[in-house]
């Protein structure tokens, strides 16, 4: 009294295709088992490179235009005590 496999199992062709459905994830997964490891080394580099050159721009951008603000600031501040102690002329 011999069992077949499929008959202890219960599988069918059927179940096994229901079992692959396409998904996102496993889309992704089956891509990364088929993708060699020197790509995805390569891959992994390049997007933390682009994401310091973004970071390094973002900041450079805030620390210049805060420099230019404040020096801005400073001249304004000096032509303002300037014309403040500036004396006026009482007959114009």
């Amino acid at each position: 009294m011999t069992v077949d496999m499929a008959e202890a199992t219960d599988w069918t062709p059927s179940s096994k295709a229901e079992s692959r459905r396409w998904s996102p994830v496993g889309a992704a997964k089956r891509l990364s088992d088929r993708t060699p490891l020197r790509t995805k080394l390569i891959t992994a580099v390049l997007v933390l490179v682009i994401m310091a050159l973004a970071a390094i721009s973002f900041t450079s951008v805030y620390v210049l235009r805060s420099y230019l603000t404040t020096a801005h600031d400073q001249q304004i501040v000096s032509v303002f005590q300037g014309i403040e102690h500036s004396p006026v002329d009482a007959e114009a």
